[in-house]
């Protein structure tokens, strides 16, 4: 007899690849590893964020179930870890200096949050994005010089402290929460520095927290190191490829604890 859960996930544009094909997504992937292994059965439900701060408020939306356990895998986005650890962020208003010095860090300024529902297709690319040769050295210097003043520490510790409130919640609703950790996908080996520092200070914080952190580094290092290729052209979306190295990585971390949570909750 199959186990039904609702599998919920928050994140970006990982979650709608659909030109890779459905089947292909690393969500799809670790549902069909679910089912073949332990009869767990996935209604998947995806929805989006734009900010670390918004997480609390989607776990508070999450309708509660008596009937249906129900899991919570958020996606940390590279595009709000960039915008979090870096020196500089951007100024969209006319007649001002195009940049500032990053808010998040400083504590002057944080941006307004909503609930709304972000879209989650093809197009959204994100901040971390960039391209020409300028923009990129720029995007590299940037990040940097955000892990040269310790930027990328205070980020880091602002991202646990959203986490971990969500984690409360989810405490308080019966969640089963799972933290997807950095993807590394940089775009090139000096942005790398910055973002594994990142992923190595998230990790040991949110375990420490008792929240499971998967982390894809490893082997997404090892089959690059193989030249075997992850991401697509652009060298910052996953390929097939890289979302089967995320599938297995979050089966291979969570799969056991998961089902002895189901079970210990069907009783």
């Amino acid at each position: 007899m199959q186990q039904q859960i609702n599998m919920h996930l928050i994140g970006g544009c990982m979650l709608g690849q659909k030109a890779l094909g459905l089947s292909n997504l690393f969500y799809r992937k670790f549902s069909a590893k679910l089912s073949e292994a332990y009869g767990i059965r996935s209604n998947i439900q995806l929805d989006g964020h734009n900010d670390f701060d918004m997480l609390p408020a989607k776990a508070a939306a999450i309708e509660p179930s008596s009937l249906v356990p129900q899991i919570l895998i958020i996606q940390l986005r590279p595009a709000l870890i960039f915008r979090r650890c870096n020196l500089l962020t951007p100024v969209r208003e006319k007649g001002k200096f195009p940049f500032q010095i990053n808010p998040y860090a400083t504590g002057k300024k944080r941006q307004s949050i909503t609930t709304n529902a972000i879209t989650i297709d093809d197009t959204e690319i994100g901040e971390a994005h960039v391209s020409g040769i300028l923009n990129k050295l720029l995007a590299t210097v940037n990040a940097l010089a955000g892990l040269a003043v310790g930027f990328h520490k205070k980020g880091s510790s602002q991202i646990v402290d959203a986490l971990v409130a969500t984690a409360n919640i989810c405490a308080q609703k019966n969640i089963q929460l799972i933290i997807l950790g950095c993807i590394n996908s940089y775009q090139n080996k000096l942005i790398k520095i910055q973002y594994e520092a990142v992923n190595t200070l998230l990790k040991k914080a949110v375990r420490e927290k008792g929240i499971p952190y998967v982390d894809v580094f490893p082997e997404m290092e090892k089959a690059m190191a193989s030249g075997n290729a992850v991401f697509l052209e652009d060298h910052y979306h996953l390929n097939v490829a890289g979302h089967a190295i995320v599938a297995e990585a979050l089966f291979q971390q969570t799969a056991c604890e998961l089902n002895d949570w189901l079970r210990k909750a069907a009783i």
